[in-house]
């Protein structure tokens, strides 16, 4: 499990350090930052598999739903990273192209939280108060141990 860390660690390292240089890379950069993100994907569904315990039911009816909420999730990453490279946020000169990127980052935290909202209404539909709480345990617990994989 630890070498899934330090995996862990080394991918989000390069996702943060280097997402400027994908960027420049154009098209393959693209292409490397995604594979990147589902290669983490991946790595945090196979922490989940391993510590959180369903049954057989539980499992499909959660799996499901968290399967539905991380492509939701993706999806509204690429919509943002196409706006981005559209609008050039970073190199935005004016005051107003300023502010409508703000306006822009605040409208997709809005929807961040309307989605984690809604999953955690279908987790509670589907799961006992006891396991929802348990899940966002052992998804604390993984976001804890990448972090100090980080460090």
């Amino acid at each position: 499990m630890k070498n899934i860390f330090l995996s862990l660690g080394f991918l989000f390292f390069s996702l943060f350090s280097f997402q400027n240089s994908f960027a420049q890379l154009g098209k393959e950069g693209d292409e490397l930052l995604s594979q990147l993100q589902s290669l983490s994907s991946k790595l945090k569904t196979s922490y989940l598999k391993e510590n959180f315990k369903l049954t057989e039911t539980e499992a499909k009816a959660f799996w499901a739903v968290y399967n539905k909420y991380n492509t939701n999730a993706e999806e509204l990453a690429m919509k943002m990273q196409n706006r981005s490279e559209n609008v050039e946020s970073k190199n935005a000169t004016s005051d107003q192209q300023k502010l409508a990127n703000l306006e822009y980052q605040m409208k997709v935290k809005m929807i961040k939280l309307e989605q984690a909202i809604e999953f955690n209404k279908q987790l509670r539909e589907v799961l006992s108060d006891a396991k929802v709480l348990e899940f966002y345990k052992i998804e604390k617990e993984f976001e804890k141990k990448l972090e100090q994989a980080l460090h």
